[in-house]
């Protein structure tokens, strides 16, 4: 999956890259669960359409 079409804010990982570029080529919604902090973050097009701090 190519990651280049997405752009994310620092302190997203490789977790976030993938899913927000599955998100941006597909009509999926990507949820990504933060390992170090446990925030969830929602991805629709490829953009952060939620996030969730815990």
């Amino acid at each position: 999956m190519d990651s280049s079409r997405v752009t994310l804010p620092k302190g997203m990982g490789t977790r976030h890259n993938s899913v927000a570029a599955i998100t941006s080529v597909t009509q999926a919604v990507g949820i990504v669960v933060s390992q170090s902090g446990g925030g969830i973050t929602i991805f629709k097009n490829g953009q952060i359409l939620k996030k969730i701090t815990l």
